[in-house]
């Protein structure tokens, strides 16, 4: 037995490889979280800090961000009950308004509660609804209502109750002329579906008190959703922007008229639809899973406007407008622009749609098969190249569809949340050359986790994270997310500002945790000795005030428990780490220690000496 130390070099390929065990993916990176690789060596990713403080209604579902001809900044996003805008440092409310009620109401209050019921004829409302109380109404004894908004707790077909912020003073019932503007109806924050037989009275027909009967099937497949995820189609038409929720109508806002003013309906486009995009090369607004030209809802139907025009969706000699049905699926689901044509995706294939003028307007071709989306975001370009996110894959479209090669498959799709894969978010980093998905895992209602690929470097990664949805810097000069910081507020983050290393100025967690990797160098055989590891002798780039934290775990064999040692400190000055550890196989974990910490690892070097073979 030799006792002469060795000083061994051990270097990791960029990436993380969950497709085996620890000990079969030896070598490289195992587990990580807000880590990526720069050049094949890892380094923390930037934290991110509220773009404004002003919290919004309800988890952002989509984003676009766009600029007017005089330059200035809009950031749009939809929730399940709003739609917003951003720009000059604050968040604009311009959800459209369905319908406007001014009448004698009554309302009714108890005393000390905080609930309001008003009795309204036809209003329309849903629980979870909103609308404006506009005119001037006293009610409770102290209790003033000018220009606020309130949710509907509850709602019937001629009344519906709301809470305020101050409790009655008096039991009261009073008739009143008001003003009421409702909100567009509240569309689902989750995807319900329904499988098996109903709870209602056996053979008591097809409901019961709003209930299927017990012996009545469901009326969709498993699996199928029977409340729509409202999420929302922004695109923007030359300085306007045009919103379509899903399976609702088209709403256009006017820039010219400002942010205090709300979208505003359509009322010549189609009535339903379940996507919207406008093709930016002929300037054509086009409409996926929607009614015909006669009026019925077709889910596989393709609809577009005249060009250059918005409102005109007839079929003429002088317009453009047309409508096209596509196969190989049960639903179209999103599109996306590409340079030369769109891309549009079913629930089973892929299909172009390319402008080749009159007569026939628009050319589809199908371009591959079992190769549909989880949702409508989850498809994005990078460099030209189209990259999205499957039921049980990734896929690149490069000028033909390919499966992604992916190191981290099993790891994503054995902890996802199937039932909300419409909520995956697809977005890019141009910075650093990266396509990232946000998912809900198996675990979660929400998007809490997200994986990375990038075809440059050729790696994958992953971790957890706050975000819902994704745009990338182009208009503004960061990254714009939103996120859910509490369960009831939501923000607009800048994403990866230059020189922060928070999260919205609290310590933001990384960590990178290699796989088992054999201690032995190869001066002492094959690996069959224990090895004593004297040192590690750190190779970092660590900001000046910051430190990162350092644990060794050793091993004898692959399912053999480990021995941790740390954890060790590691700062800009540290020279070498003392660890006395043995083992035949080890694995190095390093985290953050201290808030602001920007870190980045060259290699690692070990002192090592053979120690036996027992």
């Amino acid at each position: 037995m030799s006792t002469d130390t060795i000083l061994f070099d051990v270097n990791f390929r960029p990436g993380v490889d969950r497709e085996s065990t620890e000990y079969g993916s030896k070598g490289g990176w195992y587990n990580v979280d807000k880590v990526r690789f720069r050049a094949g060596k890892p380094e923390n990713i930037r934290g991110y800090e509220k773009k404004v403080q002003q919290s919004f209604l309800g988890t952002g579902r989509s984003a676009h961000s766009f600029a007017s001809n005089e330059g200035t900044k809009y950031h749009a996003f939809g929730t399940p009950s709003h739609l917003y805008i951003y720009s000059g440092g604050a968040n604009a409310d311009i959800t459209p308004i369905r319908s406007s009620i001014t009448s004698t109401v009554t309302y009714s209050t108890a005393a000390s509660q905080t609930r309001i019921l008003v009795s309204a004829t036809s209003h329309g409302a849903q629980q979870g609804d909103y609308f404006i109380i506009v005119s001037a109404a006293t009610v409770g004894g102290n209790q003033r209502f000018v220009n606020s908004q309130f949710e509907v707790v509850s709602a019937a077909s001629n009344s519906f109750t709301f809470n305020t912020t101050v409790a009655a003073s008096a039991t009261t019932t009073i008739s009143t002329r008001s003003k009421f503007q409702f909100y567009i109806n509240t569309g689902g924050d989750n995807n319900i579906t329904e499988l098996g037989y109903g709870i209602g009275v056996y053979n008591a027909g097809v409901t019961v008190s709003g209930a299927r009967a017990w012996n009545r099937p469901a009326s969709v497949s498993p699996g199928e959703s029977t409340e729509p995820l409202r999420q929302w189609s922004l695109d923007d038409f030359g300085e306007d922007m045009l919103a379509a929720p899903t399976g609702g109508r088209l709403y256009v806002w006017d820039e010219s008229v400002g942010t205090g003013t709300r979208a505003q309906v359509i009322s010549t486009a189609p009535s339903v639809s379940n996507h919207m995009f406008v093709s930016q090369q002929d300037r054509h607004v086009i409409c996926l899973g929607t009614n015909g030209i006669g009026g019925a809802f077709d889910p596989m139907l393709v609809r577009w406007s005249d060009q250059n025009d918005y409102t005109n969706w007839s079929v003429n000699v002088s317009s453009t407008s047309g409508e096209n049905q596509l196969g190989d699926g049960s639903r179209l689901i999103t599109a996306l622009n590409t340079r030369n044509q769109s891309l549009i995706w079913t629930d089973n294939a892929l299909h172009s749609m390319e402008f080749v003028g009159p007569p026939f307007i628009f050319q589809f071709r199908q371009l591959g098969s079992n190769c549909g989306i989880t949702g409508k975001h989850a498809a994005t370009e990078l460099d030209g190249r189209i990259f999205w996110m499957g039921a049980k894959d990734f896929f690149l479209f490069d000028g033909s569809v390919q499966s992604l090669p992916c190191t981290v498959r099993r790891y994503v799709f054995d902890d996802f949340n199937f039932e909300q894969k419409e909520k995956v978010y697809a977005g890019t980093n141009q910075e650093f050359r990266e396509v990232t998905w946000l998912y809900p895992s198996a675990n979660s209602a929400e998007c809490d986790k997200y994986v990375t690929y990038n075809p440059v470097e050729n790696y994958w990664t992953f971790g957890t994270t706050l975000f819902t949805t994704w745009k990338d810097r182009s208009i503004f000069s960061n990254v714009l997310t939103t996120g859910q910081e509490t369960s009831t507020t939501n923000y607009l983050y800048d994403n990866e500002p230059e020189g922060i290393f928070t999260a919205d100025g609290q310590k933001q967690e990384s960590f990178i945790e290699s796989s088992e990797f054999d201690t032995t160098p190869p001066a002492y055989g094959a690996g069959d000795n224990i090895i004593y590891l004297d040192r590690i002798i750190p190779d970092f780039t660590i900001g000046t005030s910051g430190q990162v934290t350092v644990k060794l775990k050793t091993k004898n064999f692959p399912n053999g428990t480990p021995i941790e040692k740390g954890p060790f400190y590691v700062n800009s000055n540290t020279q070498f780490i003392r660890t006395r550890a043995r083992g035949r196989q080890a694995i190095v974990r390093i985290s953050t220690s201290t808030a602001g910490t920007n870190w980045r690892l060259g290699s690692f070097r070990m002192d090592v000496m053979q120690d036996g073979k027992r």
